[in-house]
């Protein structure tokens, strides 16, 4: 669309600049055949001097000259307020290079992976003793006396290298190359009695213990049958118990709370929580090992492990490079935000820049420079941090890093996200660079443009199979059992990198689901989707073979805008304008002079 309406322009002006001023009287009088005839035959009044007739080819001429300069600066950019430069694409590729380095820099990708792997190994490696003497995992615990067997187990085993590696140093090591600091805590989250059975079921059912949502106990004590009261922790969202890093010491803590009753129906989330460094990676890591407790019976289990940098700057982590690759992109996103707002100002009309200003391309590159500045004030919040500058890790208590771990975790996912959206504004600037690419960006532009409709059936379609897959075989499968995770299966099923579909077809109803979903939800679906890119395709093509001027629908969206604002209009608007065609203006004349008796 752009592709032809600036091409469409450039023969026109091709054609003007060709023929001069003595052409451009020429095309004004094509449009005025009377005013012709009188230069030709002399006035009404019979005077066949010229003088009126050539003061009005003057002064046509001289306007004609005006117009096509300010066509010249309304057009640069191609028929619309979106243009740009050829250097803007690689500039941009180059910082998305750049950013990408900042971040392996801050965050070693690698190391944490294999910490993690390692991790996982570990605390799947855990065996404890079940109710008749068999052996059980992490991944078997199925009820809360399970999870509680298998956390002293855990216990015991984080602890059994207690001062029996002095090579490594005086702390506790974990897995020969971290060491634990701090303490373990353990901590759990618990719900308030309340009175919601029957009451023909209340002798056999006399408390309920419902969901966390909105009968979680935020205060108060937990008072254990040996006496001791658990207070209520902000800092660690629950009520918790810290146990040191000795394994004697640990252990009797630990079985004190299990006959003291710790843990009992009012409980629906326990975590065990602990810390290690690995100083050859020069990271540290928080590790909370969670189980969530349904108060319909089901246990879920999950490892999560968040790692950060207490000290990025640091000649051992290559300092120097992170803050010189900070300088580079602080100075290079100034420049690109510069440039950003000069093209808005730089517009013939405050309605060009806020079309803009509303272009598809331009909102995303605004998103990408809102969300680094949030990164900078997140790092400069996150270096002036005290749980970071007075940290402690000879300290027996509990340094409540996990938040700070979490933060710099969110951190780094906003970091990806720049590297991902930042990419993206990349494709839209491609087409600066030659034809080929434009033609690319021109189908793009297309594809987007039409996907508002495509994507309303697309959503409708999408959304009734995943309430019905829901309803169907949520009771029986997993990746049903709610809207998200049915949302989340389906669309796994739609790009075909999932499996489990003959499962849901033994279900009641499956036979049919699969078929009315692979029918319409795959095949039909994938195929309009198809069938949207190549009518694009034929689109572009078809506007390149017959350039007509169209109206960006950034600009028609600027218009409505500046209307409800009550912006003045753009009367000299290039792109509402009538421009003269030259070809068609002589054909209209010479038609008009051959029926002149």
């Amino acid at each position: 669309m752009r592709g032809a309406a600036g091409r469409a322009l450039g023969h026109r002006e091709a054609a003007a600049a060709s023929e001069g001023p003595a052409g451009a009287a020429h095309h004004n009088t094509a449009a005025d055949p009377e005013a012709d005839g009188r230069e030709e035959g002399g006035d009404a009044h019979g005077e066949g001097d010229g003088t009126r007739a050539t003061r009005r080819d003057y002064g046509a001429m001289m306007k004609w000259a005006v117009h096509s300069v300010a066509e010249r600066r309304h057009y640069k950019n191609r028929g619309s307020a979106v243009y740009g430069y050829w250097w803007q694409f690689p500039a941009h590729i180059l910082f998305v290079i750049i950013w990408y380095f900042l971040i392996v820099t801050m965050f070693p990708i690698a190391q944490i992976s294999d910490a993690k792997r390692g991790l996982e190994f570990f605390v799947g490696s855990v065996e404890f003793t079940r109710p008749g003497g068999a052996k059980g995992t992490f991944d078997t615990a199925s009820t809360a006396y399970e999870t509680v067997q298998f956390a002293g187990a855990f216990v015991e085993r984080l602890l059994a290298f207690d001062n029996k590696v002095p090579d490594v140093g005086p702390g506790i090591p974990f897995l020969d190359v971290h060491q634990l600091v701090n303490s373990i805590v353990l901590v759990q989250r618990r719900v308030k009695a309340t009175d919601c059975a029957y009451d023909d079921v209340k002798p056999i059912y006399r408390k309920c213990y419902e969901d966390l949502e909105e009968h979680e106990q935020k205060e108060g004590v937990v008072r254990l049958n040996s006496g001791q009261e658990i207070a209520y922790s902000r800092r660690l969202g629950g009520f918790g118990v810290e146990l040191p890093l000795n394994k004697e010491t640990a252990l009797a803590g630990f079985n004190q709370l299990l006959k003291g009753g710790f843990w009992d129906g009012a409980t629906r989330e326990f975590a065990i929580r602990f810390a290690f460094h690995n100083s050859p990676g020069h990271f540290t890591a928080n590790v909370d090992i969670s189980f969530d407790y349904s108060p319909f019976g089901r246990v879920d289990r999950n490892i999560l492990s968040t790692f950060m940098r207490f000290e990025p700057y640091a000649p051992e982590v290559g300092g120097v490079m992170v803050f010189t690759l900070q300088i580079v992109v602080c100075v290079s996103v100034l420049a690109f935000f510069s440039l950003y707002c000069w093209m808005i100002y730089d517009q013939p009309h405050v309605r060009y820049s806020v079309a803009r200003f509303v272009n598809a391309w331009e909102l995303v590159e605004l998103f990408n420079y809102i969300v680094i500045v949030l990164i900078g004030i997140m790092w400069i919040l996150y270096l002036n941090d005290p749980r970071r500058r007075y940290k402690d890790f000879t300290s027996p208590e509990y340094q409540d890093i996990f938040p700070l771990a979490n933060y710099f975790q969110q951190i780094i996912f906003l970091m990806a996200v720049i590297l991902l959206t930042w990419t993206l504004r990349s494709i839209g600037l491609a087409s600066w660079c030659s034809p080929k690419l434009e033609r690319t960006g021109a189908i793009i532009d297309k594809v987007l443009e039409e996907f508002t409709v495509f994507g309303i059936i697309f959503f409708v379609i999408f959304m009734g199979f995943v309430l019905a897959g829901h309803v169907l075989f949520g009771t029986n499968e997993d990746r049903f059992n709610g809207i998200q995770p049915s949302a989340f299966t389906l669309f796994t099923w739609f790009v075909s990198v999932s499996n489990g579909h003959r499962n849901t077809m033994d279900a009641p109803g499956g036979a049919l689901y699969m078929f009315a979903f692979v029918l319409i939800g795959m095949v039909l679906l994938f195929n309009m989707f198809i069938a949207l890119v190549m009518s694009a395709h034929d689109s572009v093509a078809e506007e390149e073979a017959n350039p007509k001027q169209k109206i960006p629908a950034c600009h028609v969206m600027a218009d409505a805008i500046c209307d409800l604002l009550r912006v003045p209009k753009y009367v000299e608007d290039p792109l509402r304008m009538q421009v003269p065609d030259f070809v068609s203006s002589s054909a209209k004349l010479n038609a008009s002079k051959s029926e002149d008796p």
